[in-house]
């Protein structure tokens, strides 16, 4: 009451202030000229700058990291519009038998002083990622997903470098070198163990650039050979702090 109308920056800052997924990812502020309570012969015209803004987090597309079967799934749905009625029809959908899919991302340190995107919001954003996975797998497509590995690299400050699509670098190769089963075949982490020799190795040409690497994962997930001892561990599971 009797507050001075926002508009312009100060108008987008209380916006960033009050939402942490604009502040992550961005946003395109749109509003629609509408009349102001109790004085309809006038409307408030909103104009924030910016309009748009980037976020500082880009997340890729996930992709599957092995060869898959896809599985073609058939039913029949019943959509009732009165109490007589019961005539269905058939449905199909597609889905893989299992896949291990892996995303990629970069947190812009640039972009977040605009968007003012804190450390603290950081954080949470991989809490986010790693429990959202999980929390998410009550749909028919997402049923018995899990997450199992999440590696965070943190540059130095000043380093205009980073790495992209890190998935590139992690290889799948059978749990069990003696058995002749198929990548899509596989079936579960039992399968397969993750080669991490290659982001190793990358990692390790850029150590003056790197501060921290850390990670979390899942008890079922294998690797082929240990993580350097290094890397420090990600604590993901602890939603207090």
């Amino acid at each position: 009451k009797n507050q001075k109308e926002a508009n312009n920056e100060e108008l987008v800052n209380i916006l960033l202030n009050a939402f942490i997924d604009a502040r992550l990812f961005g946003s395109s502020f749109a509003f629609k000229a509408e009349e102001v309570k109790r004085e309809s012969n006038r409307k408030a015209d909103w104009k924030p700058i910016p309009k748009t803004m980037t976020g500082a987090v880009q997340l890729n597309m996930g992709e599957v990291l092995h060869k898959i079967e896809e599985v073609d799934i058939h039913g029949t749905s019943i959509f009732a519009s009165g109490q007589d009625k019961t005539q269905g029809t058939f449905t199909t959908y597609f889905g893989l038998r299992y896949g291990l899919i892996g995303f990629s991302g970069v947190a812009n340190e640039h972009s977040a002083e605009i968007s003012k995107m804190s450390d603290e919001d950081y954080e949470y954003l991989l809490k986010a990622m790693w429990h959202g996975v999980r929390v998410c797998g009550n749909t028919r497509t997402k049923v018995g997903q899990i997450p199992h590995l999440l590696i965070d690299i943190k540059y130095k400050a000043g380093e205009e470098f980073q790495f992209g699509r890190l998935h590139d670098y992690v290889k799948m190769v059978a749990a069990n070198s003696k058995d002749k089963k198929d990548e899509k075949e596989w079936a579960s982490p039992e399968d397969y163990k993750l080669d991490m020799s290659l982001i190793v190795k990358r990692l390790e040409e850029q150590k003056n650039r790197i501060e921290t690497v850390r990670y979390a994962k899942s008890s079922d997930i294998q690797f082929a050979k240990g993580l350097p001892s290094e890397w420090q561990d990600l604590d993901v599971e602890n939603l207090q702090q």
